[in-house]
């Protein structure tokens, strides 16, 4: 027993077995030259696939399967179809079945292709490059690819590629649209059915789209071996989800058309390439409109029947049906493809669609349309659509809402309770524009006995209304902040800021306008505003209020004509008043300011009579400590908001001022901020004529006045008469350039600083008792010229000459603004001294001073 020797172990021959074949795998490979059957293996796939195929190189694998790997791997494109190839990877793999090699045959059990690029080509007759491929390969016997045992026909190999890029041609044009990081596989199962699976990244090669947002395609079916390729039957699987409708839209038509939304698609096509059943679901989630996100988005479901024929490219039996609330949109009919222009028969089906579903869609596009407004009614109707080449399509149907009430916010009165009808209208041929939808006349119940009738026009790209009646204005102001179609300015004076005017719902407003609008907004922009609807034609309103932040009480328009245009507002014939104030006028104004430069309206006023105290007791009341300026300009300071821009001309026929009357007064003034400038005040003024122009500067704590007057051809008595005096007789002219501050008439004689110049001809001052021989030329001379300056309430004359005839008397001294005279003239031998007052001068001899 101890001779008996020992014998190795099985499990010892297993480790020795797998250990060489490790070495040979790695050693036999490179010693191994199969490079003379590159052109036998390039040629067995050529005439398996019908196309010539090219390889570079050809290596032997055997780890961790048995294979070969192909370099440079390329398959002709048939010349029919153009001369680049169909196929290209740099790296084919070829797996071997281990057990078709102990039979003496080769058996490939999968291909694997890496970074492949695929040409599919199509000509203009509609056939692909791909199908005489999928023919060959059809023809050729296979046992299916999961098949265990070998049999007398070789499986079919399991091909795939991985990060493959798929290109799309159209005869010689390369189309932009591409699918990238796309992986297929493909099988062949039992009955003759190839099994198909693609998953892909569509992209646009002339656009820079991110691929996170493109979405993934997947195609998963089956694919029946036929003789030819548009009688293989079919069974397919389509989805594409995680798309973003802007990127789909850029993605299929080259721009972003502005729609917001998750969508997916998912369909199921059977038959053949010839003749296909397909069944479509469509949904989008959130839709809504990218200039503004609306409070609730809508989602929408689609689910779609068709017939698809190859030959006579046409949808048949089509069939799609969106429910929409408790009714539905349903469209059937066909649609062909006649070369140039497609021929389609549908027809729109709407049924029991909720009104409140309908403003919803509308709001999708205009967020401001029936905000808060609860709609009532269904909406029920046909239409049908019919194309033909070289003929204009034929529209015609009608939609009907059954008793539609449009209730507002706060749950007053409905603004409609009617039934509402709408056709279509074509236009003749030869005749330009789209077709359209005619609202049929509807009437608005507004507050008013009669109610405002409505008519219309909707086009796919905006709608033309038509309001003619009579109105209130708190209805009517309702009615717009609902719907939003007078836009932000069109019926209301510019203004900086915030909003600073405002009808009150006291009123009626009869109106005559044509509304026009598009439903596709573009982004709000401050700087370039755009109106959301522009009106033309004609409003008026009676006994109305107007409300600003610049009047401490409302304006009153008894009566005021708006003529509307797209560009400007113009209230004519307005009969306003502001107290005891009553005036006409007109004011324009533009619909919509654009730029930097601020919109100014452009007035005029015109007044029979105004006295400025009862302007100053109209606007204060009794109250007390305050003069008009101080209560209007602190309203100005103190409010965010300043005045508007404003521009225009003033008429009053007696211009009052205690007992300063300025007759036919004629102001052209500009209002900007808190800057008022004269351009100029004519008018009569003591049987002459007056000029004013300057400034009124409020934006200090004190208005600041910097004026420039000239009178002209007064008459002193009258001049005196103001303050209840007499100074004389003759023509005066005097020219004053004023500066001075406050609110009242005390703070602005105090602050008064300027020039001052007259020219009293053929006067003389009023002295009651007889004056001495030197002084007589005061009594009556030709003319008084001086030259003054202003300041602490007092006139200082800088010069002055009293001429009468030949005889030139200089002045020299003072006038205060209480009109108290200290002046002193004459020669040194006849000197004289004038004291008193304008009415009661005083004029003295100055007796000679003899030096000793």
């Amino acid at each position: 027993m101890g001779g008996e020797e020992k014998r190795p172990s099985p499990r010892r021959w297993i480790v020795l077995a797998v250990l060489l074949l490790a070495v040979v795998a790695f050693v036999l490979p490179p010693l191994v030259n199969i490079s003379r059957y590159q052109h036998r293996i390039a040629n067995a796939i050529g005439r398996s696939i019908g196309r010539p195929v090219h390889i570079s190189s050809v290596k032997l694998r055997l780890l961790p399967l048995p294979g070969f790997e192909l370099s440079g791997f390329s398959v002709e494109e048939d010349p029919h179809f153009g001369s680049e190839p169909i196929l290209h990877s740099a790296s084919v793999v070829a797996y071997l079945r281990l057990l078709s090699l102990w039979r003496g045959r080769l058996e490939v059990s999968r291909i694997h292709f890496d970074d492949a690029s695929l040409n599919l080509v199509r000509d203009p007759n509609g056939a692909w490059n791909l199908g005489s491929i999928l023919v060959q390969a059809a023809q050729i016997p296979n046992a299916p690819t999961g098949q265990r045992y070998a049999g007398r026909t070789p499986r079919f190999p399991y091909i795939e590629a991985e990060n493959a890029r798929i290109n799309f041609k159209h005869g010689n044009e390369k189309k932009p649209l591409s699918f990238l990081n796309s992986d297929l596989s493909i099988s062949l199962a039992p009955g003759d059915n190839w099994e198909v699976h693609f998953r892909a990244q569509p992209v646009r090669t002339d656009l820079d789209l991110d691929l996170a947002d493109t979405g993934i395609l997947r195609i998963d079916g089956t694919l029946r071996r036929a003789a030819l390729l548009g009688q293989m039957p079919l069974n397919l699987k389509v989805e594409w989800s995680g798309v973003p409708l802007g990127q789909l839209s850029r993605l299929t038509l080259g721009s972003d058309i502005g729609w917001r939304g998750g969508f997916e698609v998912e369909a199921q096509v059977s038959g053949t390439a010839e003749v296909a059943q397909i069944n479509a679901g469509l949904k989008v989630a959130g839709l809504h409109r990218s200039e503004f996100s609306p409070a609730r988005p809508m989602d929408v479901a689609t689910s779609c029947l068709a017939l698809f024929r190859k030959k006579s490219r046409s949808l048949e039996d089509l069939s799609c049906n969106s429910p929409v609330g408790d009714g539905a949109l349903q469209l059937t009919g066909s649609i062909q493809d006649g070369r140039t222009v497609p021929q389609a028969n549908l027809s729109l089906g709407i049924h029991r669609v909720p009104a409140a579903a309908v403003l919803a869609g509308l709001q999708e596009v205009r967020s401001s349309l029936g905000a808060g407004v609860q709609a009532v009614g269904t909406l029920n109707g046909d239409f049908h659509y019919t194309s033909q080449s070289g003929r204009q399509p034929l529209i015609s149907g009608e939609v009907a809402l059954a008793s539609l009430a449009l209730t507002p916010p706060d749950a007053s009165k409905p603004f409609l309770l009617a039934p509402v009808r709408m056709r279509c209208d074509i236009p003749e041929p030869g005749n330009a524009g789209p077709p359209a939808l005619l609202l049929q006349p509807v009437r608005l119940a507004m507050g008013a006995p009669a109610p405002v009738t409505v008519d219309g026009r909707f086009t796919p790209a905006g709608f033309d209304l038509h309001f003619s009646g009579t109105t209130t204005l708190a209805r009517l102001q309702a009615f717009n902040k609902s719907f939003g179609l007078l836009g932000v300015h069109s019926t209301r004076p510019p203004a900086v800021g915030a909003t600073t005017v405002a009808l009150s719902g006291a009123g009626t407003a009869a109106l005559d306008l044509d509304l026009r609008g598009k439903w596709l907004l573009p982004v709000p922009d401050s700087d370039n505003p755009i109106a959301s609807s522009t009106a033309e034609g004609s409003m008026v309103i009676r006994n109305a209020e107007l409300t600003t932040s610049y009047l401490s009480h409302p304006l009153r328009i008894a009566s005021a004509q708006g003529i509307l245009s797209p560009t400007q507002i113009a209230w004519t014939n307005a009969s306003i008043s502001y107290g005891k104030l009553e005036t006409q006028g007109t004011l324009e104004y533009p619909t919509v300011c654009t730029g930097a430069t601020p919109c100014a309206g452009r007035f005029s006023l015109t007044t029979a009579a105004l006295d400025l105290g009862a302007l100053q007791s109209t606007l204060l009341g009794s109250s007390e400590g305050g003069a008009l300026l101080r209560q209007i300009l602190d309203r100005i300071d103190r409010h965010p908001v300043k005045w508007p821009d404003f521009s225009g001309t003033v008429q009053i026929g007696e211009l009052s001022m205690g007992k300063l009357v300025v007759h036919d007064a004629i102001g052209a003034i500009d209002v900007s901020g808190n800057l008022i400038k004269i351009r100029s005040m004519n008018g009569h003024l003591a049987n002459g004529t007056i000029h004013v122009a300057g400034v009124v500067d409020a934006s200090g704590d004190q208005p600041d006045y910097r004026l420039d007057a000239q009178v002209t051809n007064a008459a002193p008595s009258a001049l005196a008469g103001i303050f209840d005096e007499r100074w004389g007789s003759g023509v005066a002219n005097l020219s004053a350039q004023l500066r001075m501050s406050g609110f009242d008439a005390q703070e602005l004689a105090r602050s008064a600083t300027g020039t001052l110049h007259w020219n009293w001809t053929k006067g003389g001052l009023a002295a009651e008792a007889p004056l001495p021989v030197a002084a007589q030329p005061f009594v009556h001379f030709d003319q008084w010229s001086a030259d003054a300056a202003i300041a602490d309430s007092t006139i200082t004359i800088t010069h002055s000459l009293l001429a009468r005839g030949k005889e030139a008397i200089p002045l020299s001294g003072t006038i205060s603004f209480d009109r108290e005279i200290d002046l002193k003239g004459g020669s040194a031998a006849d000197a004289v001294a004038i004291t008193g007052t304008l009415e009661h001068p005083e004029v003295k001899s100055v007796p000679e001073v003899v030096e000793n």
